[in-house]
């Protein structure tokens, strides 16, 4: 039995069963070959030898039932369990010299049987009582186990607790002589009942293969239904949730054959006899309703790969088969909802990518006209310039084009009839140009095209003049007749020359620039001289905006005199700019540039500050007995705009009195709208106020009784023609008599001739400013004018008749 248990060994617990058993049957030989022994010599060899088989019974016994009941014992603590036995087989083999197991040995042979009687030494007790209290531990480990199981594995702890109890009576009745053959160890033959149990265990109860605590810790725990099947189909286990399922209890399977236990279901059969790994679904009635169960068969193997059995796992589905039902179910709505949603969605996405589409479209074309805008033109000029490098026989143009006086036609008429305007102009130019030429609205009234595939720039300029005489035809615009005109400019180029989109546009505009210069109406064809003027204006506007941080701006001054005498009565602060590469500038060289950029307000400051500081230096020369000479400052129209900048004047070096203000007559026309408020704080500073370039322009004579105006300077044009022409005196003389019905000084600009003189003079004109007098000169100059006290200077003319008639 312990060499078949041997052999199987499907667990640690059928490995201290064998051990036990090799005990028993080491003992039971023992005996047999001591009775089988004719010497006293042999037997006490052989009874020295059985020694061994008690001290692996109670040792292996107590292992096992250990094992079997799931107590975990430490090695440690077996060890010490081993000192007694092993003491015990020393205290044997050497006896003769001690008597510690046997005093007297003697063999009887009164009987019918020689019998071998020994006196037992103390050491024998202790030895007993040690395999008594390790045999009867181990037993009630085992009633414990047959009173709290149920099924199996009480069967396993009886058939157990059945092969300890009787052999450890028969010793016991041994050892104290009692029983019905006080003179033969009946424990020997005890231990059959221990093989004949054991074996039934082995073969009816699977003995070595399950153990209760496998049932406890996780076939009792399992909410699945567990079946255990040996290798010829019989049920050897079955959990509480198994037994549930098919509404039996354990003891009625257990045992059963699969075909029998499960006779109504066939396919759980299939699985069971003979084992094999598999998975079904089954559908089992348990109470009274109809539940879905996964099956799944596998097989149960020793440590050497041996098949066993199987163990067969129920898992109720029925839940989840409802849920994938209603699962289905929903997938089928929501692949209905999903179609439908799609069918939307394409819907949505259509009218998205219409509306993406015309986002395209409007990103890249003007919303007025239609035409092609800014960055969709520079893009086709751009793909066309790329183009041409492989083609070098081709050339293509742009024609940049602004509608003259467009401003005047948008003020006078509205913005609406402006915008009719322009699309009556996109209609034309998309009916003149052909159909692979683009046309653009850059942006205001002007536009611009690309002819592709034009012969020489001669064909382009023909075009660009067939463009105006298309536009120049008269239309009528909400009941207004309209007749337009456009600057047209013209870059041509060709595959030998590669140019960038923004090079060629800025070539055309620059032409345009110089047809609205000549007057428009025109066309002109680009050159690389606008290029030149334009890099220049370019660089100049660069250096002016660093002039004054490098103080390359400076101020000169041209006096004020009175005609007949010559005397200082005050200056003109003009401003230089003493460029270092190109020499001293004029105000013409630069002024128009820094009004473009925005550094004219600056200037202007500068020649105030500069003006007033060299103001308080000739008031220093003067002292306290004279009044210094007056400083005169030209006014731009960026300061009559703000006139807020007045209220700083205090805040300059020297004070306002002596200070004169000067203003083109244009310059206060255009600012119309801000000259009451400019000339309201005028007065309140007590500013005097000089018009320059008089009867020029094109003012209501109105405002000159109206606005503190307290000087006029007759514009220089009239004083170069009086020498020679009647017209030019009738149109002094009435500018004095008008100044003087205002009360207002005179004075004369450009003069360069002492007859000019002698004329103003007769005319009544007593002030005068040329370079007959003097050039305009740095500070120095004039500081040392006023040092000098050139108040008194000589009278230039001497002629009495020019004295009288000027005192007349």
């Amino acid at each position: 039995m312990a060499i078949l248990i041997w052999l199987r060994r499907p667990s640690r617990t059928a490995n201290a069963l064998v051990l036990y058993l090799f005990s028993v049957a080491f003992w039971s030989f023992g005996y047999c070959f001591e009775l089988r022994s004719a010497t006293l010599d042999q037997r006490l060899f052989w009874a020295k030898l059985q020694y061994l088989g008690p001290a692996g019974v109670s040792l292996a016994g107590l292992i096992f039932v250990l094992q079997y009941a799931g107590i975990n014992v430490r090695a440690n603590r077996i060890m010490m369990l081993s000192i007694i036995p092993a003491v015990t087989q020393v205290f044997v083999w050497t006896n003769d010299s001690h008597g510690l197991i046997w005093r007297t040995h003697l063999l009887n042979v009164s009987g019918p049987l020689p019998v071998l009687e020994l006196t037992h030494g103390p050491w024998f007790w202790v030895f007993l009582i040690y395999g008594y209290t390790l045999c009867l531990t181990g037993m009630l480990l085992l009633a414990r186990i047959f009173f709290q199981r149920s099924g199996i594995y009480r069967s396993q702890a009886a058939v157990l607790l059945l092969g300890s109890a009787v052999p450890f009576a028969g010793n016991l009745m041994h050892s104290f002589g009692l029983g019905p053959l006080p003179h033969l160890n009946l424990t020997v033959f005890c231990f059959s009942v221990t093989g004949i149990s054991t074996a039934w265990g082995l073969f009816r109860f699977q003995l070595p293969v399950i153990m209760p605590l496998a049932r406890k810790t996780v076939l009792e725990g399992m909410s699945d239904g567990v079946i255990a099947v040996d290798m010829a189909g019989n049920v050897v286990e079955v959990n509480p949730e198994a037994s549930s399922i098919f509404g039996r209890h354990a003891s009625q399977l257990i045992g059963l054959p699969a075909a029998t236990a499960f006779k109504l279901l066939p396919e759980l059969v299939t699985l069971c006899e003979p084992p094999h790994p598999g998975r079904i679904e089954l559908t089992i009635q348990r109470r009274g309703m109809e539940r879905r169960f996964d099956v799944k068969s596998t097989l149960l193997t020793t440590r050497r790969e041996r098949v066993i059995g199987a163990l067969i796992v129920l898992r109720d589905i029925t839940e989840r088969k409802v849920a994938e039902a209603a699962l289905l179910q929903a997938q089928l709505v929501l692949e209905q909802r999903i179609a439908e949603r799609t069918s939307d969605l394409s819907r949505t996405i259509e009218e998205l990518r219409q509306v993406e589409n015309q986002l395209t479209y409007s990103a890249c074309h003007d919303t007025l006209t239609g035409l092609a805008n800014r960055k969709l033109f520079l893009d086709t000029v751009s793909a066309r310039a790329g183009a041409l490098p492989s083609r070098s026989d081709e050339m293509f143009a742009i024609l940049y084009l602004d509608i003259d006086r467009f401003k005047v036609y948008n003020d006078g008429h509205g913005h609406y009839v402006g915008d009719l305007i322009l699309t009556e102009i996109s209609r034309r130019l998309r009916r003149f140009f052909r159909l692979v030429d683009t046309v653009a609205r850059m942006g205001g009234d002007e536009f611009t095209i690309l002819v592709t595939d034009v012969k020489s720039a001669n064909e382009a300029c023909q075009l660009a003049q067939g463009c105006l005489e298309a536009l120049a035809q008269p239309s009528h615009v909400e009941g207004n007749h309209i007749k337009l005109t456009a600057s047209i400019g013209i870059a041509v180029s060709s595959g030998s020359q590669q140019r960038d989109a923004d090079e060629m546009i800025r070539d055309a505009d620059l032409a345009m620039y110089q047809a609205k210069r000549l007057g428009g109406n025109r066309t002109m064809l680009f050159g690389e001289s606008m290029r030149s003027a334009a890099l220049a204006l370019l660089q100049l506007e660069q250096d002016l905006h660093q002039a004054l941080a490098r103080n390359e701006m400076l101020v000169v001054y041209q006096p004020f005199v009175r005609i007949e005498t010559g005397a200082v009565l005050g200056f003109e602060a003009l401003v230089r700019w003493l460029h270092p590469r190109r020499g001293l500038l004029l105000p013409k060289d630069f002024l128009a540039v820094a009004e473009e950029n925005g550094m004219l307000v600056a200037i202007d400051e500068f020649v105030l500050r500069e003006a007033c500081r060299q103001k308080a230096r000739w008031k220093e020369v003067a002292g306290t007995d004279s009044e210094p000479p007056f400083v005169s400052v030209n006014l731009s129209g960026w300061q009559l705009a703000q006139p807020g900048w007045l209220d700083n004047l205090t805040a300059l070096e020297g004070q306002t009195s002596g200070l004169r203000l000067e203003m083109l007559e244009s310059v206060l026309i255009a600012n119309a709208h801000a000259a009451v408020e400019f000339f309201d704080n005028v007065r309140a500073h007590d500013l005097h106020i000089s018009l320059d370039d008089f009867g020029t322009g094109y003012s209501s004579l109105s405002w000159l009784s109206h606005f503190p105006i307290r000087s006029l300077k007759i514009d220089r044009s009239f004083v170069e023609g009086i020498a020679t022409g009647e017209r030019d005196i009738s149109i002094i003389r009435a500018i004095m008599a008008l100044a003087r019905s205002l009360d207002m000084e005179v004075v004369a600009e450009g003069i360069q001739q002492e007859r000019q003189c002698e004329i103003l003079l007769e005319l009544g004109c007593e002030y005068g400013q040329g370079f007959y007098f003097s050039h305009p000169v740095d500070e120095q100059a004039a500081f040392e004018m006023v040092r000098m006290h050139q108040l008194l200077a000589r009278p230039l003319l001497a002629r009495p008749a020019f004295t009288t008639a000027h005192s007349a």
